[in-house]
């Protein structure tokens, strides 16, 4: 089967800057309740933000999304750049201690893919690791023990960085491959809450290659968990017990979007219905009841109840969102 990445045909990334008017808009779009319809964003975008307002509120998470056209790493509440002029950015993950996030970015024309790190205070971005093995890189996990996992879509591989770092020099190892696992445009990896089983999204896996979700014990240790209901298997996210793994279907022919769940105990898959439309929803992230959902092709973040589906219009003008992390 033809490969396809999420950065050919429609997945071509394609800055509306809005406004919330007086103190009182701006206290309903916080606490509205997450059913009710509303015509704005909780947080659009402000050029008068900056991250130190939303360092002044450390009881507040704080949500990373990476927005791939707009080449910056934006940051929620507050709606500005945690970092800037960073090209094509689409994984994140927070390390162990919760102070570094780690950005994988895409490859360009001029310079293979990339993986970088910044403090999630803000500061210096620094080099990771780069090289052409970090095909298409996206998504970023760590597990128990600190290592870092890496999904390649056009590389067809899962790599695992063995801590502790020596940055930037030190290869990673291959964790999974398309020869030896099957491994077919993985987009998204995620531990479950041991934090040693290891879930990855194939967009194109599966028997009809429609899209397979895959889990890993160790390395070469495989097993596919569900490889039907999807149409390009993107976004993960676990829910809080971790019994139900949420998927993301980020079709780009046919136009199926849908975010469906696993039992994991079961394999059993069952639709999300959500009652904001989706467009190219792509990472997922869930904390607390509520999941978050980067919508690509409406330039936007939604957040949606676990319990009944209803949602809400985050944030918009994120250009192209890929990825989320959350800073609890």
């Amino acid at each position: 089967m033809k490969h396809i990445s999420p950065q050919n045909n429609s997945f071509r990334h394609r800055h509306l800057l809005l406004f919330c008017a007086g103190t009182v808009v701006l206290f309903l779009a916080a606490v509205a309740p997450l059913g009710l319809a509303q015509s704005g964003p909780e947080y659009p975008l402000s050029p008068a933000s900056d991250f130190g307002d939303a360092k002044a509120r450390p009881s507040s998470p704080i949500l990373y999304v990476s927005a791939y056209q707009g080449n910056e790493v934006q940051y929620f509440p507050g709606g500005g750049a945690l970092v800037a002029n960073i090209i094509k950015p689409t994984g994140l993950a927070l390390d162990p201690t919760g102070t570094t996030l780690y950005i994988a970015t895409n490859s360009t024309q001029s310079q293979p893919a990339a993986i970088y790190t910044i403090p999630v205070s803000g500061g210096t971005l620094t080099l990771f690791y780069r090289d052409s093995m970090l095909n298409e890189a996206h998504g970023l996990a760590f597990d128990s023990q600190g290592n870092l996992f890496v999904a390649t879509a056009s590389g067809n591989t899962v790599l695992e960085f063995i801590a502790p770092f020596n940055p930037p020099t030190t290869p990673p190892i291959t964790y999974a491959d398309y020869t030896h696992d099957g491994i077919n445009d993985p987009f998204s990896v995620i531990f479950d809450n041991t934090g040693t089983t290891l879930y990855v999204s194939n967009g194109h896996g599966g028997q009809d290659g429609g899209g397979s979700v895959m889990k890993f014990t160790a390395q070469h240790a495989g097993s596919t968990v569900a490889d039907s209901s999807f149409d390009i298997a993107y976004g993960l996210a676990f829910d809080q017990t971790f019994t139900n793994l949420y998927v993301s279907s980020a079709a780009t022919q046919d136009h199926h979007y849908s975010i469906r769940f696993i039992n994991i105990q079961t394999g059993v898959v069952s639709p999300f219905t959500t009652s904001i439309a989706l467009k190219e929803p792509l990472g997922l992230l869930i904390n607390g009841n509520t999941l978050f959902e980067a919508d690509k092709g409406n330039n936007q973040i939604q957040k949606f109840s676990l319990s009944n589906g209803s949602g809400v219009v985050f944030a918009t003008n994120v250009d192209a969102p890929h990825f989320l992390a959350i800073k609890p």
